[in-house]
Order: structure tokens, then sequence, then C-alpha cells
């Protein structure tokens, strides 16, 4: 968007007349609006304190109707005040009225409101014995195959290798799996080192040492993210549906839930190599291996892997507490919505899911202001009722 063009909505939303859609895209590039701009850059610390001096009472005259006393400055700064104050002005009014909307929007969902998810899982152990870690205090929860499993108090799952008494050799791996469901996250430190964050609806199952071949492996169903321990004798394997990743040691993020259609494997740093499992079986890989750099994401539909450039951050949003919907597809962006809140989605016009919507929100709100977000759009509308959201024209 052009900065005509947002100056131009800016102006619409100053005088009340702009659309949803328009307050939306206004206020999603406000930030930019304001930091891009030129002169706003080459403003002196007593210039902008100036324009935040003025700001304070023009807000105070568009919200409580007082007539603003203004101070001038020195004619030197004038100039680039008059450019910078005259962006900033129709940007505050305008958030003041998207806000008062917003608000509106909020009061209709709040009979219903849902809390976001929770940071809690299952581990379930090679015995078969499955402990909620909800239910537990931090310290030592259980020992196991040479294995020290504990709960340390910034909500992590951490592994420690115990070698044993006689030999001084680790023991022999056994596997265990950690589970989230709808509405929660898991961080966990394997006893390599490997760091895991789960999304929620996710699971990772993992062995506590490497394999009779050297190989480090687990599997994923669902989303996490991974900054894997580098060891150059012990390769790191990732398997997710029917694919594979291998790895020495990077930090990536897979998503790969079934009834997204395709699995996404986006690189942060390091190397990777991805294969397509014949037969789903760890051993039994096609030839053709594609090689992931940084800043590229490959998707995977079953068959072929295609590679394009990204931004790293917008796949890791979830990890670091963020909805960032980059023009994504309506059904995309209730699903992440319906796993993280728990809750059950429908479409008036199946039309509806092929609606792209931008913006971004964090993850730790309630239900009734990410819908209330959405609908600032003007293009869908919801009702939300005790476990289900409806999505309308």
């Amino acid at each position: 968007m052009q900065k005509e063009e947002i100056i131009s909505i800016a102006t619409k939303v100053s005088e009340g007349t702009a659309t949803r859609a328009e307050m939306a895209a206004y206020i999603y590039h406000l930030d930019q609006v304001i930091t891009e701009h030129p002169d706003w850059e080459n403003l002196e610390a007593e210039e902008r304190e100036q324009i935040g001096f003025e700001m304070r009472f023009y807000i105070r005259e568009e919200i409580q109707g007082v007539k603003p006393i203004i101070v001038q400055p020195s004619r030197s700064i004038w100039p680039r005040i008059a450019v910078a104050a005259s962006i900033l002005m129709v940007c505050f009014a305008g958030f003041w009225i998207y806000q008062k909307q917003q608000d509106n929007y909020e009061n209709r969902f709040l009979a219903n409101d849902l809390n976001p998810g929770k940071h809690t899982a299952i581990l379930t152990l090679a015995n078969g014995k499955k402990i909620n870690l909800s239910d537990q205090l931090n310290g030592e929860l259980a020992k196991e195959a040479g294995i020290k499993i504990s709960k340390t108090a910034d909500g992590q799952l951490l592994y420690e290798l115990q070698p044993a008494s006689t030999t001084g050799k680790f023991n022999t791996p056994v596997y265990h799996t950690l589970t989230t469901t709808n509405g929660e996250t898991y961080q966990l430190r394997l006893p390599d080192g490997t760091f895991v964050v789960l999304n929620a609806a996710s699971s990772l199952t993992f062995a506590t040492a490497p394999d009779e071949r050297g190989a480090r492996r687990v599997s994923l169903s669902g989303e996490g993210y991974f900054e894997v321990f580098k060891d150059k004798k012990h390769p790191f394997y990732v398997k997710s549906g029917t694919q594979e990743l291998k790895v020495l040691g990077t930090h990536f993020n897979i998503n790969s839930y079934k009834d997204d259609g395709s699995i996404k494997t986006t690189l942060v740093e390091g190397l990777i190599g991805l294969s397509a499992l014949a037969g789903n079986t760890q051993e039994n890989t096609t030839e053709k291996v594609t090689i992931v750099k940084p800043d590229q994401e490959a998707i995977f539909n079953g068959k072929d892997f295609k590679l394009k450039e990204v931004d790293p951050e917008l796949a890791l949003a979830w990890k670091n507490g963020m909805f960032v919907f980059p023009d994504e597809r309506l059904e995309l962006i209730m699903k992440q919505i319906s796993r993280w809140y728990n809750v059950k989605v429908e479409y008036e016009d199946e039309a509806l899911k092929d609606i792209a919507i931008g913006g971004s929100i964090s993850r730790f709100s309630k239900l009734s202001k990410v819908l209330s977000k959405l609908e600032l759009t003007g293009l869908a509308k919801f009702k939300l009722e005790a476990d289900k959201i409806i999505v309308l024209k």
C-alpha cells in the first residue's frame, strides 16, 4: 500500500466514513506509516517531543470535546513537524474510532467468551504410565531407563541422561511420547539437548538415546518448533506423516496437521534435507533429497516438495505467542483458532473458507478479541455459541 493510499484511508477513518475493510487495512499499516515516513526518522528528540505534546491535546479534543491549546514550535523545526504531525493526527483519531468499534464487536461475544490455551501436556512413558504435567509440581517426575525426567520452574520438561552404575554406559533407548490436545502447548528438552516446542493438538514420540545405528529419531504429529543440538556423529531425524527430515544441527518449524492438506517445513538457520518416505517407514526413503536453506519453506503434498522464499518469523509466530495472518485463507485461520481455543467451526456458506484475511493479534487474547478483530475486516461475521463458532456472511 502506497503512502498516499494510507493517508487517504486515514482521512476517511478520522471522518468516520471508512469501511471496516479500509479501517482494518489502515490499522494494519499504522506503525509503518509513522516509522517509515522519511521525515519522521530525521526528527530530533525535541521535535518528536513537541509532536507528542500536540497529539495529547488533539486526542483530548477528539474524545472530550475540549478545545486544545497549541503551543507553537520554533520556526526552524515547524516544517518537518507539520508533515509528521499531519500524519500522526489522523493516525490517533483513526485509532480511537477503531478501538470504539472493536469494543462494540467484542461485547457481542462476551456471553460465550473463551480463554486462550494453556501450558500443559500429557507425558506417556515406555511402561505406559501417563503423567499429566499440569498436575505436577516442579522437580523430578520420574526415572526410567537411565533417564531422569524433571519439570522446571519455567514450565519445561527436562530429560537428563544417567549412565548405568555398573558399566558407565547409557542404557538401551526406550520411547516416550509428549502429547498436547486442543488448547494446549508445551516445551521439552530432549536427552541430547535438543529443544522442542509443541503447538496445540500435537504429539512427539522420541527415544531416550540414539538407536543402534547412532541416529536420533523422533516422530511428530501436528506442529513443532525444533532447535537441534549439534552432534555430527548422531544425525537427527524427524518423521512427520510420509515426510522425513535429516539434520545435524539447526532451527526449524514443521506444520504437519493432517487436515491442513500438506506439510510445511520452514528453516530458520542451518541446512536440512527432506525425503519422501516409501511405504511410510523410517528406513525406506526415496533417493531424491530436497535441500532447504534458511528463509525457505518446503511444502510437501505427499508426493513432491515445493520450495518458496518466506519470512520464517511468520511460521514461528505461534511459538512467540502471536496469530499472524498474511492474507491467509479464512479456513486455515479458523483451524488455528479452533485448535487453540478448543472450539468447533461451522460455515454458513462454504465459499467463506476461501476469503483471504491479513492481520495479527496476541494468542493470549480472549476469543472475543480475536473474532472482533477479524470482523473489522468487513469480510466475514461470527456468531459464538457455547463450544462453536459459526462463520457468517
